[in-house]
C-alpha cells in the first residue's frame, strides 16, 4: 500500500541530510520523488468527479488517485435493498490511501457526493453497500470481507 504523505510543519532537515528529492505541494505536504514514482507505477492520476453546490449547481472535484471501481450508470449500482436503485458508485484508492466512495444518481435524483474513509470497514459501517465494496477491494485484495447475514 502508499506509504502515507507525512504532514510537516517546516521543511524537514533530515530529508535534506538523506538527500531524499522531493517538493511541498500546496497542502503544506512534503512529497517524495520516490512517492511520486510509486504513485504512477500504481495507475495514480487526477480524478475529476462532479458534485453540486449551493442552489445545486454543478461543480467539477479533483483528487489524485485511481479508480477500483470506475462509476457505471449500469454495472455498478447495489443490489442490496434499502438503497435508491437509481444510485450508482465508484470507488478509489486516493494518494493518502483513503478510500473515496463516489455516488450519484441516474436520473439527479440526488446531488452527487464524494466521501472518504480510512477504510473498507469504516465505509461499510458509515453505510456504503458492501456489495459495492467487496467489488471494490477485489482488485487490490486489501483483506475487505463482505459480510453475510443469511
Amino acid at each position: 500500500m502508499l506509504r502515507k504523505l507525512l504532514k510537516l510543519k517546516e521543511k524537514d532537515d533530515e530529508s535534506k541530510r538523506l538527500g531524499e528529492q522531493g517538493h511541498w505541494n500546496e497542502d503544506g505536504y512534503w512529497v517524495w520523488a520516490s512517492n511520486l514514482k510509486a504513485q504512477k507505477e500504481r495507475g495514480m492520476e487526477n480524478i475529476e468527479v462532479e458534485l453540486w453546490g449551493q442552489e445545486d449547481l454543478p461543480y467539477t472535484a479533483m483528487f489524485v488517485g485511481r479508480w477500483l471501481l470506475w462509476p457505471d450508470e449500469s454495472e455498478t449500482r447495489t443490489g442490496e435493498p434499502g438503497y435508491d436503485a437509481g444510485a450508482y458508485y465508484g470507488v478509489a484508492l486516493t494518494r493518502r490511501a483513503n478510500i473515496a466512495v463516489y455516488v450519484r444518481h441516474v436520473n439527479d435524483g440526488f446531488a452527487p457526493a464524494l466521501t472518504t474513509y480510512g477504510s473498507f470497514e469504516e465505509a461499510e459501517q458509515e453505510g456504503v453497500p458492501a456489495d459495492i465494496l467487496a467489488m471494490a477491494a477485489a482488485p487490490i485484495s486489501d483483506g475487505y470481507v463482505q459480510k453475510l447475514d443469511i
